[in-house]
């Protein structure tokens, strides 16, 4: 994007300045490279396509969904963190896969308290889930269908309220 109204660096980060301001080529004038991606249509109107990257827009906010796995990692001490956003029957919900130890699983409740103290709400995971290890389909990619099943079945398992529709323009 580019106008008036882009700014034109980021404050005290050279590093970053250059990764993420560009010049047009053909009019010389300074771009910011957003992390969307986009299509023009023959109209001149631009459709949003998705992320680059792994944000997500929680209730009008853009979250790195790794801040919140960094800040579960932290307060939780897991093995092993995921968070996702994902489309369920029920709606859109940020979900969080964990791996607590040997024979231990997470406490959702004391997990939400140490979250809200290092997270916005709107950041908190909906639900949370125990796992193994990660679901990886046969090319080696996170099976985002088993996730979505494990996830149905916490909800099912905790009956906890879980917060849906939050999640818009997932990636």
């Amino acid at each position: 994007i580019g106008g008036d109204g882009v700014a034109v660096c980021y404050f005290n980060d050279e590093g970053l300045t250059e990764q993420k301001f560009i010049y047009h080529e053909k009019t010389g004038k300074r771009l910011y490279k957003t992390g969307d991606f986009g299509m023009y249509h023959s109209d001149g109107n631009i459709e949003f396509l998705g992320r680059k990257d792994f944000q997500v827009k929680i209730r009008g906010h853009r979250v790195e969904l790794g801040e919140i796995e960094n800040a579960v990692r932290e307060v939780s001490g897991a093995e092993l963190v995921k968070v996702t956003a994902l489309k369920l029957d029920i709606g859109n919900v940020v979900a969080c896969f964990l791996k607590s130890g040997e024979g231990r699983t997470a406490d959702k409740e004391k997990l939400d308290s140490a979250l809200l103290k290092k997270l916005p709400k709107y950041m908190i995971p909906s639900v949370y889930a125990d796992i193994d290890e990660l679901p990886m389909t046969r090319n080696g990619k996170v099976d985002t269908k088993e996730l979505e099943r494990i996830a149905v079945s916490a909800m099912n398992t905790h009956k906890r309220e879980v917060n849906t529709d939050e999640v818009t323009d997932t990636m």
